[in-house]
């Protein structure tokens, strides 16, 4: 039916439609859907059909997504403000007046240091190149009206409207998805409570990251090809996680034109038959287009245009950023080599990474620049418990995705396959020269968008495991948010 993700050839997405008009905002409840041509399944093509949310129900929930992140901003500088002045040591000139410099200063912090780095001096040091250009370009063309001493409050606003434009993304990806009025609030809760959500106000590249991702997601489920295309080329040059969306966007392109359907109808065939033909029936007879042999060529030639756009997307933008290595350093993968090099990531086989994290579970202590250093109780103990922790939490919640059907449909298989390509690219990201082997997995960890949609749902009918996961996220997220403003390695 025109307006909802699902027709024959459609059976991995939401369908709402247990849900009475009263419940549903508009005719925003479904995202896309796929229509088919001709009577015969064998000439299924299936083409998204966009229902487009009213005007209305747009702006509703841009300015109730606006609000609860103007209210976590608030949030923020007041937990900033605590902070700094009742746990970190002030200068003697700021402790009797606003501690404004102070409270600015307090988000310029590990990584932070390197875009700021980026921002003024380019790519001078060599090392810097690990982190992609979208970010730090973005953030120096605001520190060009702001002036370039305002390169850190350039940096924030850049990293703060793009996590704006990310909860947007989300609530309106949830409400397509769902269809409930309160869907994006319950899906924005999930991820406000994340325990490392502040570093969708740090100065990362973590929140457009994130709105990038959100964003190809969300046009790629409504057939805005062109669109989604723009969105992974953007996810590219912002880091190079964005490989997680090739196939990601490749599963849903098919989906929508009913390819996995047709794959799957023939493998049952050629079981039951050996031959692709169900016994006492004659073979499909495929029933050419009312153009002729010339316009079903062209159709073909316009899908697969279509599907190189998308899937080219993200290479290009990693490739174009390669190449610029290339030109000005003279290495093209010199990003690779310095994680390789400087951070050590990525030298572990996935056996290898599980050893190193039993190993260091049941370590005693550790060496540290030739000093033995207790682990037991102490702070990097707790890394670890955080980093094996949120790991251990989203890989469930990925295999409860395909295992299990809130709402009575199966979940979106394009987000099962993103939030698993998320977590392998974690684990290939593992550090085993730190005690943390683990070490900013839990911050990769925060891009895994559909984890919170997932959420939204399971807990609509579980208030207890929704104050559990909110009360608990929230606690934790205050405590990480102090210690990491005060210096303290929380990643």
């Amino acid at each position: 039916m025109p307006g909802s993700f699902h027709s024959a050839s459609d059976r991995d997405g939401w369908k709402p439609s247990d849900m009475t008009p009263q419940k549903r905002i508009g005719t925003s409840g479904h995202c896309s859907s796929t229509q088919s041509v001709g009577p015969d399944q064998a000439t299924r093509l299936s083409t998204a059909v966009v229902d487009h949310p009213t005007t209305v129900t747009t702006k509703k929930i841009i300015l109730q997504t606006a609000g609860i992140w103007a209210a976590t901003r608030v949030g923020y500088v007041v937990v900033t403000f605590f902070t700094v002045t009742m746990v970190a040591n002030l200068p003697s000139g700021h402790q009797n007046g606003w501690p404004g410099a102070a409270m600015l200063n307090a988000w310029k912090q590990w990584d932070a240091g390197r875009y700021l780095s980026i921002i003024q001096h380019g790519y001078a040091d060599p090392n810097n190149t690990a982190f992609f250009p979208l970010y730090p370009l973005l953030s120096s063309g605001v520190a060009h009206l702001l002036g370039q001493n305002n390169a850190l409050l350039a940096a924030l606003f850049v990293a703060n409207v793009a996590a704006l434009v990310a909860m947007i993304g989300i609530a309106l990806l949830a409400q397509c998805e769902f269809g409930l009025q309160d869907s994006g609030q319950r899906a924005l809760m999930a991820l406000l409570a994340y325990p490392l959500s502040f570093f969708l106000v740090a100065p990362y590249s973590e929140s457009l990251f994130l709105a990038t991702s959100v964003f190809a997601c969300y046009y790629a489920r409504r057939g805005a090809w062109g669109r989604t295309a723009l969105c992974a080329l953007l996810a590219g040059l912002t880091r190079p996680t964005g490989v997680v969306l090739i196939p990601t966007l490749f599963w849903e392109f098919g989906r929508q034109q009913g390819w996995w359907w047709r794959i799957g109808d023939l493998t049952s065939r050629w079981y039951r038959n050996g031959a692709g033909v169900p016994v006492g029936q004659p073979p499909v007879q495929h029933v050419q287009s009312p153009g002729g042999p010339y316009s079903s060529a062209m159709r073909r030639l316009f899908v697969l245009s279509r599907m190189a756009l998308v899937v080219v997307a993200v290479p290009a933008s990693i490739g174009s950023y390669a190449a610029y290595l290339g030109v000005t350093k003279g290495d093209p993968l010199l990003f690779l080599h310095v994680e390789y090099s400087h951070w050590q990531r990525g030298n572990l086989s996935p056996i290898q990474v599980m050893d190193a994290v039993v190993r260091q579970i049941l370590a005693p202590s550790y060496v540290d620049h030739g000093q033995v250093v207790t682990v037991v109780g102490s702070y990097w103990r707790g890394l670890q418990a955080l980093d094996f922790g949120m790991c251990a939490l989203i890989l469930f919640a990925t295999f409860l995705m395909v295992c299990t059907r809130p709402g009575g449909r199966r979940f979106p298989g394009m987000y099962v396959i993103y939030t698993s390509g998320i977590c392998l690219l974690t684990f290939a990201a593992a550090v085993p020269s730190r005690p943390d082997v683990f070490s900013s997995i839990a911050r990769y960890l925060l891009a895994a968008f559909p984890i919170y949609l997932y959420v939204s749902q399971v807990t609509r009918r579980r208030p207890w495991l929704q104050t559990l996961l909110l009360d608990t996220g929230f606690v934790l997220l205050g405590v990480f948010t102090a210690f990491w403003l005060t210096g303290h390695w929380v990643e």
